[in-house]
């Protein structure tokens, strides 16, 4: 069985995607660099922050510490990490302990209204909303360990979206091209595009 064929042509700031022979006219934007430069490149990874800054090729420094085996680095002290890891507000055994003393005050309180100590009250309701401030900023909607956002996850998150809005764009004429598209490109921390049913050419 054949497989479906799609050719992305790119002209000036257009791309012309021709899926066998209905013609679709796009604006390039940054979502479509991304995607042309991925499907140019079928099997091969990029860092989203890479595609962020515009520099597609690994620094030669990175690369060469990147291919060496992970005794290798340890015996020069040295880690390797993909991206960089996520930096949480705070550690679980303190919003553990925090949450149990909001729990402690909430029961409190309710002897304190029953005896109207309102002096001993005013100071419980100080440190209970400074307490619910804190786990606010510190968790998530999911209650979950807010993290602090690194470079890495914004550029994957730039890129998330960007490509998103290319699929969305493609979808309302080639639907199936725009399936095709998101189930086989990974797109995350990193960046990569595994060929499939379709295929795609970039000119």
């Amino acid at each position: 069985m054949q497989k479906p064929t799609a050719r992305f042509t790119q002209q000036g700031k257009r791309v012309m995607l021709n899926v066998g022979g209905k013609i679709q006219n796009f604006r390039l934007s940054k979502g479509f660099e991304y995607l042309l430069h991925i499907l140019s490149h079928p099997g091969t990874s990029y860092y989203a922050s890479m595609f962020n800054s515009g520099k597609y090729l690994v620094d030669p420094g990175f690369k060469y510490l990147s291919e060496l085996p992970e005794s290798a680095l340890e015996q020069q002290g040295l880690s390797g990490f993909d991206f960089l890891p996520p930096i949480h507000k705070a550690d679980r055994q303190t919003v553990k302990e925090v949450s149990a003393r909001l729990n402690c005050l909430i029961q409190l309180e309710v002897v304190l209204r029953e005896n109207n100590d309102l002096a001993a009250l005013d100071d419980l309701i100080w440190e209970k909303e400074q307490l619910c401030l804190y786990l606010h900023d510190v968790l998530s909607v999911r209650n979950r360990l807010a993290s602090i956002p690194t470079e890495d996850s914004k550029s994957a998150r730039q890129v998330y979206k960007s490509l998103a809005r290319v699929y969305k764009q493609i979808a309302e004429c080639e639907p199936e091209l725009a399936i095709e598209l998101k189930s086989r490109i990974i797109a995350w921390h990193k960046v990569c595009y595994l060929p499939g049913e379709w295929e795609i050419e970039v000119a």
